[in-house]
């Protein structure tokens, strides 16, 4: 993957606090993440980045309020995933649904459309922790690390153009993301500095507040996702119909 390594020209990447100089020279003492991250980015080939500097979250607080589904807003999303020119009769839903009445039918689709707003609503306020964490933080990012995580994006982009019928990730790139490959590259390089950051910063959190989680659970990726979601609940609130 010499192609990716070619977009980072220096060897360490510095992400600094605002309005703060650091001197290449000056040597920095690593803050110590949780061991399920270690784990977890080692096994990605991330070994030498590290997090300098976390910032300062206790006041970091999002609360979050149960998303209104009102008639209006409920018929322009079944129209935008169904079509505004699909019929729906007792029969149609009854043989192609399991339901008895196209009420019924459409009583559990407001319900599956409240979760998605829900969920839509949980991913977004935590991009918006995310983004002030990572900002706020210091980090050490290796080239090396970022281009290792990386082949994992170019990896997954591969098989994700397989799934839609391009052998080749030229040309998915280039017809079906509508990329340029040295924009895709720059792009896959961005992603890779973006999560390990997100990673560090999740361990060193979880590591500062004693957060565990089940070991019990025999994989690792969800074992992180447990451990994420811990860390996300320190700065979420939600009112009671959430």
């Amino acid at each position: 993957m010499n192609s990716i390594k070619r977009y980072i020209s220096i060897v360490v990447i510095f992400i600094f606090l605002s309005g703060c100089s650091l001197k290449q020279e000056e040597k920095y003492e690593a803050l110590p993440v949780s061991l399920l991250v270690k784990s977890f980015l080692s096994e990605s080939g991330v070994s030498e980045s590290s997090i300098i500097q976390l910032c300062d979250y206790d006041g970091i607080c999002k609360y979050l309020k149960s998303p209104e589904v009102t008639d209006e807003r409920f018929e322009q999303f079944y129209i935008e995933t169904h079509g505004d020119d699909e019929k729906l009769t007792d029969e149609v839903v009854k043989e192609n649904f399991g339901f008895n009445s196209v009420e019924e039918y459409i009583a559990d689709q407001k319900v599956k459309y409240s979760e998605h707003l829900k969920i839509t609503l949980i991913m977004q306020t935590q991009t918006e922790i995310m983004d002030e964490l990572i900002s706020k933080s210091q980090f050490l990012i290796s080239d090396d690390d970022i281009a290792e995580y990386s082949k994992n994006i170019v990896k997954g982009k591969t098989n994700e153009g397989l799934l839609y019928g391009y052998y080749d990730l030229e040309e998915y790139v280039q017809d079906g993301l509508h990329l340029t490959m040295d924009q895709f590259m720059e792009e896959c390089t961005e992603k890779g500095k973006r999560a390990i950051c997100e990673y560090l910063v999740i361990g060193c959190i979880a590591e500062k507040e004693g957060i565990r989680v089940d070991e019990s659970i025999n994989d690792i990726g969800k074992q992180y996702q447990e451990l994420e979601n811990e860390v996300f609940d320190l700065f979420i609130d939600a009112d009671d119909d959430f």
